[in-house]
């Protein structure tokens, strides 16, 4: 039985919350840092400045949430949605970058700019993940049991951090063969 008042609640609340919000605002962001890279280099420091603001945001949020029942609560909640931006943000960037490196001729810089191309479509698909059990009013991937869930999960977690580097490796390919049949 869950309790509105426990420490679990709310830490479950700021995992949840982190979450949804990483994913949400993850495609606007992308759009923002991909924007601000034309004036701030390299893309690490843009991707940087982009993600100051609402981690920042988000951290705040947690330690409001956490204050309502006891001070120290704020502190796992806090925690908790540092470590989701970490993972629904940072992993599949980096991960995407080596990827991209490796199974293309980009150099580091260009990598994490092409996996920052992708990331709003691996996030997006990511969610459609999490949703697909039973759509956006009905039971999603934590409600699932047995052999169901570790499929799911496994698909999910893949997706999350391989779909930044599939995206790119995808546009990396695409642009080189534009690039190929202009010279042409």
């Amino acid at each position: 039985m869950v309790e509105f008042g426990s420490l679990s609640f709310v830490f479950g609340l700021a995992i949840a919350l982190g979450y949804f919000v990483a994913v949400g605002a993850g495609v606007p962001l992308a759009l923002l840092a991909l924007v601000l890279e034309r004036w701030v280099k390299p893309v690490g420091r843009a991707i940087g400045y982009v993600a100051v603001l609402p981690a920042l945001g988000l951290l705040l949020l947690a330690v409001l949430v956490g204050s309502l029942d006891d001070p120290l609560a704020g502190v796992p909640g806090t925690v908790a949605v540092a470590v989701v931006l970490a993972l629904v943000w940072g992993v599949p960037l980096l991960v995407g970058r080596t990827l991209l490196v490796r199974l293309t001729d980009l150099e580091p810089e260009r990598a994490l700019y092409h996996a920052l191309l992708g990331l709003p479509v691996g996030l997006l698909a990511n969610f459609l993940v999490f949703v697909a059990p039973g759509g956006f009013a009905r039971r999603n991937i934590l409600f699932l049991d047995g052999v169901a869930a570790v499929v799911a999960w496994g698909v999910f977690l893949v997706v999350l951090v391989f779909g930044p580097a599939l995206v790119g490796v995808a546009a990396a390919r695409y642009r080189e063969n534009r690039t190929k049949a202009v010279a042409v």
